[in-house]
């Protein structure tokens, strides 16, 4: 009877361990094939989105996807959608990521969710909203580490500040930004840092400090000349700048200059330059070229374009005497602003009833997953009666075969104890090999030790012959000597001779620097490994010219052409050498 009662509970346990695992909602949908697809496609994110785009298309019936499963996916197919610039329509998608990530996951899903339901909402024209999702973001970022992400999120935050008239608090954001872009060496993401602070300076009628940082990003740009055409923002913040001072031919040459750089595009950040450059024709009085200016920039079907071109025309019109045709735009720019006020009404209808029907979707789903849920469980204690009833005939054929189960056990004790006898014969020679380890461990820890003295007196022998190398005291002499003593003359401090015992020297002390120099580039001079050498030794730019005989001017150009044109590292000469 007790084996009958324990065969029973077994049997119960594995049904309803089945029947729960076959309920809707109750396991991950995908199966962890799936989970592996997310995990490859959010490792592949930052370096190659459209990969990781490829790999999340291939997951079938994504709608099924549960919990983290299904807010990974959003997240990752929003991202993937604005790396390769097909953005969203709206945030339906991404919602379910901040959603989840609001209350679960870790801090960089958490960070990049409300970062990329920020970015949506701003398309979207829900500024107030955006920044909301992108304070979360901040919130949820300041453990991080990726300071890509950081930079990016702090130059969104710190524009909305800025449109939201917060202008100190969005400037102190925005040089956040552009701090974070500098760390992660994100070129990109600094310039638009850059040209935003650049932008908002001039809002606030500060144009010297527009001015400093246009001029910087001009010279980020010239350093990194694949970014040229980020010129277009700061030319163009440059005119901004230029027309806040009232020096109108300066802004329009500006902004001329912008254009330049627009690559062939016609975005309607083009057309809004083209609008303000006839805005200042029309200022200067240039009709016809503030004519084909604002023709050029008028973007039909977007209605702030037009109700700023409308704006300007009437303005041509009115300069030109023609008031009844002043008149005419002026009240087609009250028209577009009327349309654009129902524009965003309509679309804010619109995101209430798509999230109603989501709502309505979502409370269907649950009751058809319940009410299938309840159907399964019936078939399932159903099930269960009739495996009760097989148990009896189970039971009955288990002792029927419980003899034979008892002879088995008798032959496996005896092979188990033979296997005994072979495990303690081969624990005697697992000990011998233990001692023998233990002996070769230490003969190391002898040669260990030994090699530590070599390097400590190598060191001390270094050392001794640093302090007794006549070129190395001559120019310790010379670094002793006042700043006023310290005169540059037209001859370099050493001698050819004293000049190769130098490289001898510091080859000798510093691990074969010069051979090891030599070998690396081959067609450095001696003059070029002599300046090297000085610089490993960590002499300071103002001695190390006078003891070469050259000027400060021409020992930076030399620096400068031996880091870019030979060694082609980003960092500075000193610390390349230093770590060389």
């Amino acid at each position: 009877m007790k084996l009958f009662y324990t065969h029973t509970i077994w049997l119960a346990c594995l049904l309803l361990f089945v029947v729960a695992g076959s309920l809707p909602g109750c396991t991950p949908q995908g199966g962890t094939g799936t989970d592996a697809v997310l995990r490859q496609a959010d490792t592949l994110m930052r370096l190659h989105a459209d990969s990781a785009w490829m790999l999340l298309h291939r997951i079938e019936h994504p709608e099924r996807l549960q919990g983290g499963g299904r807010a990974l996916y959003a997240l990752l197919y929003t991202q993937a959608q604005y790396k390769n610039k097909a953005y969203p329509k709206n945030d339906s998608l991404i919602g379910i990521a901040a959603d989840y990530y609001s209350t679960q996951g870790d801090a960089a899903h958490r960070a990049r969710a409300f970062f990329y339901c920020g970015l949506t909402k701003a398309a979207q024209r829900q500024f107030y909203e955006a920044t909301q999702y992108f304070e979360k973001a901040a919130d949820a970022g300041r453990s991080l580490s990726d300071t890509k992400l950081l930079g990016s999120i702090y130059l969104n935050l710190g524009k909305q500040k800025v449109w939201q008239d917060a202008v100190p608090e969005g400037l102190a954001l925005l040089k956040r930004s552009a701090r974070y872009a500098l760390q992660a060496r994100d070129t990109i993401g600094c310039l638009m840092a850059l040209e935003e602070l650049g932008t908002a300076y001039c809002q606030t009628e500060q144009s010297d400090s527009a001015l400093v940082y246009i001029d910087e990003g001009k010279r980020l740009i010239a350093q990194s000349p694949q970014y040229e055409g980020e010129l277009y923002w700061f030319y163009d913040g440059q005119g901004a700048w230029h027309r806040q001072r009232g020096e109108l031919a300066q802004a329009i040459s500006a902004i001329r200059a912008s254009l330049d750089y627009d690559g062939g595009q016609d975005s309607a950040v083009i057309k809004a330059s083209y609008l303000r450059l006839g805005g200042l024709y029309i200022q200067t009085h240039r009709y016809d070229s503030a004519q084909y200016c604002l023709d050029r920039g008028v973007a039909n079907g977007d209605l702030h374009s037009m109700a700023e071109y409308h704006k300007q025309m009437s303005e041509l019109e009115l300069g030109k005497g023609r008031l009844e045709e002043a008149i005419r735009h002026q009240r087609q720019y009250g028209r577009c602003l009327q349309d654009i006020n129902d524009a965003e009404n309509a679309a804010y209808l619109h995101t209430l009833q798509h999230q109603y029907d989501a709502q309505q979707n979502a409370y269907d789903t649950d009751r058809k997953r319940y009410l299938k849920n309840i159907s399964i469980l019936g078939i399932g204690m159903a099930v269960l009666a009739l495996l009760l009833l097989f148990c009896g005939l189970l039971i009955r054929r288990q002792r029927r075969f419980s003899d034979h189960a008892r002879q088995q056990a008798v032959r496996q004790t005896a092979k188990i104890e033979g296997l005994q006898a072979n495990v303690e014969g081969k624990d005697t020679a697992l000990q011998e090999m233990t001692a023998e380890l233990q002996l070769l461990k230490d003969q190391l820890a002898g040669q260990v030790q030994a090699a530590q003295q070599h390097s400590v007196k190598q060191q001390r022998l270094q050392a001794h012959i640093l302090k007794t190398n006549s070129v190395i005291d001559k120019i310790n002499a010379f670094l002793q000597l006042p700043a006023r003593q310290k005169v540059r003359n037209k001859e370099p401090l050493l001698s050819d001779k004293e000049a190769q015992v130098l490289l001898e020297t510091v080859n000798v002390c510093y691990n074969d620097f010069v051979d090891r120099l030599a070998a690396a580039y081959p067609d450095l001079s001696d003059d070029e490994k002599l300046l090297c050498c000085l610089a490993k030794i960590q002499i300071n730019r103002t001695d190390m010219a006078n003891i070469l005989g050259i000027g400060i001017d021409a020992l930076e150009k030399r620096k400068y052409r031996l880091k870019t044109k030979k060694f082609g590292t980003e960092l500075s000469f000193d610390q390349y050498i230093l770590s060389f």
